[in-house]
C-alpha cells in the first residue's frame, strides 16, 4: 500500500507530458492538444483538465476523431475517451449522450506509474469498440443486455421514484401500488404485501391496518426493447402489449377500467446480469374545460350514468398523450438478499427460525439471519435493554427501558420490512406453554440466552418432539476467549454435553488461579467484561451454524469453537487446557476456529454411547 501510495503521487504536467510523448511517437501529425475552452464546451459536465484528439482510420474507409480526456486526478485516476463524430444518442450502445465511452467498470483501478501505457490501453480499447460499432453486430445485443442503463439514459427527469417489491418475472399480470405524499410510487402484488411492507418501514406508527392500492400492470417481455422501441405515448404502449401477448392487452384493460387520470406500467424482461424492471406513466388526452369553465374528466367523458366500456376505456387511458419514462428500484427480497444471484434466498426465505435469548449474542444473530433472508424470525426473551447492554448489543440508548424483542422485532422490520418478524416478551417456559406451535412449526431453533435452565428446557421440548427440529446453540467461555456453536440433530441432545448444572464437557480455556468472578455493586449480579469486537466471532460461529443447518438439514451432531489468539489468552492470566491441548494441538497459537466432535448418549436422550461424526 505505502508504495502505492507514493506511487500515485507522480505530478500531474509530467503524467501529461508522458502522454504526449507517446501519441506523439504513435500517431505523428494525427493528434491536436485540445485547449482548456474546448474541453469546456464539448464537455460541460465533466472535469475534464487536459485532452488530446486524434483522428483515426476506421474499416469503413472514414476518418473519425476520438478524444482522450484526463481530469486533474491523473495519473491517479484513469482516463475517458469520447467519440468526436458519432451518430444520435442512443444509435450506439457504451456511449454517452456527450460521446463518451463506457468502458471499464464503475471503480475500475489503473497503474499510476505508468500513465502513457494506460492511456494507449484505453485508446486501443476504444478503437476496437469503434470498429465493432460500425461493423454492427454487438449493437443491438448490447442494447438488450445492458437494457436498465439505456432505458436510464431515456428516462424524464420529473418521473416518479418507483419502487418495486414484485417478483420480477412472468406472466404479464396486474399488480397494485401505493403513492405516498411526495407522488413516489410502490409496487406489490397485493395489497397485503403493500399494507404489510408499510407498517414494518413504518414501525407501525401511523400505518393503517389495511392499505388497498390502486392496479397498475406488469407486462413480462420477451426480451428487453430496442432504444428505437421505447414507448413515448400510451398508444405505443398498448402496441407493445399487443406484440407480447399472453393475456398483456388483457391487463392493460383491467387497469384502464380500474384507474381514473393515469395508469402505470412496468415492463420486466431478462437482461445479461439477470432480471430487469422499467416502468412509464400513461395520462389521459388533455383535460377538456367543461361549459362552467370546470375540468371534465376526459376518461369518462360521455358516459356518466353507466360504466366506462372496457375498449373506451382502454384507448382513452392509453392514448397518443406523451407518456413518463421512470427508472425502477428493485427492493424484492431476491434483490436485497444477493441482487438476485444468490440462489440460497429462495430456500431461505420458505424458512422459519424461533431465537431463544437476544441478548448481546442472540440480538446479533437474530440480524444476521434476518439480513441473510430468512423469512420469518420468531424472536423470544423476557429481559428489557439496560445501559450496560448497550456496548455490546444491537439496540441502543434510545431503546433503554424497553423489552429487547420487542424493540430489536421493530428495528428488524425497519431495515428489511418485506421479512415476517415477531416479538415474544416470554421467558422460555411462559413462550412454550403459550406459543409451543410456534416451535412446532419451526425449521430451527437458535439458543443464545447463556442460561442453562432455559437452555436445558428448549431441549427437552425437543428431545419430547422426537428431535424433529434442528437447534443450534452458542455460548462463550469466559472473557469471550473461547466460543462455541453446537448444532443437535438426530440421535443427540445438547445435555450429551453437559453435566446437570450446565458446565460442558469440553472447555478450551483453564484458569490456573481460579476461575475470575466478575461482580456490579450490587448482590449477586454477575457479568462477563468483554466487548462487541470479542463477540463477533460467536455471532459469526452461530450464525454460520444456523444456516448450515436451515440450508442442508444436519444428521449428525456438530460442534465447531472459535480460539482468541494466544496473547489474549495469556494476557488474561488464562491457558489452554489438557482436552483442546489433546484434541487440536496445531491449534494452540489460537486466532483460529476449530472442529470438534459432539457426544452423543446420555440418560436425558437415552442412547448409546457413540462420537457423531
Amino acid at each position: 500500500m505505502r508504495d502505492r501510495l507514493v506511487a500515485g503521487r507522480m505530478p500531474f504536467a509530467q503524467a501529461v507530458g508522458l502522454v504526449d510523448d507517446r501519441l506523439d511517437a504513435i500517431a505523428p501529425g494525427m493528434v491536436e492538444r485540445l485547449s482548456a475552452g474546448l474541453i469546456a464546451a464539448a464537455y460541460p459536465t465533466r472535469r475534464f483538465a487536459a485532452g488530446w484528439r486524434v483522428r483515426l482510420d476506421c474499416p469503413d474507409g472514414e476518418t473519425r476523431r476520438i478524444d482522450l480526456l484526463v481530469t486533474s486526478r491523473f495519473p491517479a485516476g484513469y482516463p475517458r475517451t469520447a467519440l468526436v463524430d458519432r451518430p444520435a444518442h442512443l444509435e450506439w450502445p457504451h456511449v454517452e449522450r456527450d460521446g463518451v465511452l463506457c468502458l471499464l467498470p464503475i471503480g475500475a483501478e489503473v497503474d499510476p506509474d505508468d500513465p502513457a501505457e494506460v492511456a494507449m490501453n484505453l485508446f486501443g480499447r476504444s478503437a476496437r469498440l469503434l470498429a465493432e460499432l460500425l461493423e454492427g453486430g454487438i449493437v443491438d445485443r448490447d442494447f438488450r443486455e445492458e437494457f436498465l442503463t439505456y432505458w436510464f439514459y431515456a428516462s424524464d427527469g420529473d418521473a416518479p421514484v418507483v419502487r418495486s417489491l414484485i417478483r420480477p418475472g412472468g406472466p404479464s399480470r396486474t399488480v397494485r401500488i401505493h403513492r405516498d405524499d411526495r407522488g413516489d410510487v410502490t409496487v406489490a402484488e397485493n395489497d397485503q404485501q403493500l399494507t404489510n411492507w408499510y407498517h414494518n418501514i413504518s414501525g407501525g406508527i401511523g400505518a393503517p391496518r389495511t392499505r388497498r392500492g390502486e392496479p397498475a400492470a406488469m407486462i413480462w417481455l420477451p426480451e428487453p426493447l430496442l432504444p428505437s422501441s421505447y414507448p413515448t405515448t400510451g398508444a405505443d404502449v398498448r402496441s407493445i402489449a399487443e406484440m407480447v401477448g399472453g393475456g398483456a392487452l388483457e391487463v392493460l384493460t383491467e387497469v384502464a377500467t380500474g384507474t381514473k387520470d393515469e395508469a402505470i406500467v412496468l415492463f420486466g424482461a431478462l437482461g445479461r446480469g439477470g432480471p430487469g424492471l422499467i416502468a412509464v406513466t400513461t395520462r389521459v388526452a388533455n383535460r377538456p374545460r367543461g361549459v362552467r369553465g370546470g375540468v371534465e374528466h376526459p376518461l369518462t367523458k360521455g358516459f356518466r350514468h353507466r360504466p366506462l366500456p372496457s375498449a373506451v376505456a382502454t384507448e382513452r387511458m392509453f392514448s397518443v398523450a406523451p407518456l413518463v419514462r421512470a427508472t425502477v428500484q428493485r427492493a424484492d427480497a431476491s434483490w436485497i438478499h444477493g441482487r438476485g444471484a444468490d440462489a440460497r434466498t429462495v430456500e431461505l426465505l420458505r424458512r422459519r427460525v424461533v431465537v431463544v435469548g437476544c441478548g448481546s449474542l442472540g440480538s446479533s444473530v437474530a440480524v444476521r439471519l434476518a439480513k441473510a433472508g430468512i423469512g420469518r424470525l420468531d424472536l423470544v426473551d423476557h429481559e428489557r435493554l439496560s445501559w450496560s447492554n448497550v456496548g455490546r448489543h444491537e439496540l441502543g440508548a434510545e431503546d433503554v427501558g424497553r423489552y429487547k424483542v420487542e424493540a430489536l422485532a421493530e428495528r428488524i422490520r425497519r431495515q428489511l420490512p418485506h421479512l415476517e418478524i415477531h416479538a415474544h416478551a416470554l421467558d422460555i417456559h411462559g413462550f412454550m406453554l403459550s406459543r409451543e406451535d410456534v416451535l412446532d412449526e419451526a425449521d430451527l431453533i437458535v439458543c443464545a440466552t447463556g442460561s442453562w435452565g432455559a437452555e436445558a428446557a428448549v431441549d427437552a421440548w425437543r428431545s419430547s418432539r422426537a428431535g424433529i427440529v434442528p437447534l443450534v446453540y452458542g455460548w462463550l467461555e469466559d472473557r469471550a476467549l473461547a466460543a462455541h456453536a453446537v448444532t443437535i440433530a438426530d440421535g443427540a441432545c445438547l445435555r450429551c454435553g453437559f453435566d446437570r448444572t450446565g458446565t460442558p464437557a469440553f472447555s478450551a480455556i483453564r484458569w490456573p488461579r481460579g476461575r475470575p468472578v466478575d461482580e456490579e455493586p450490587a448482590c449477586g449480579n454477575h457479568y462477563q467484561p468483554y466487548g462487541a469486537v470479542e463477540l463477533g466471532h460467536a455471532v459469526d460461529l452461530t450464525s454460520r451454524a444456523a444456516l448450515d443447518a436451515l440450508l442442508e438439514r444436519p444428521t449428525a451432531a456438530s460442534h465447531r469453537a472459535w480460539l482468541a489468539p494466544i496473547r489474549d489468552v495469556v494476557g488474561a492470566g488464562a491457558e489452554w487446557s489438557g482436552q483442546l491441548r489433546e484434541r487440536a494441538p496445531a491449534s494452540l497459537s489460537g486466532a483460529t476456529t476449530i472442529d470438534l466432535d459432539w457426544p452423543v448418549g446420555c440418560a436425558a436422550c437415552a442412547t448409546t454411547s457413540r462420537h457423531a461424526a
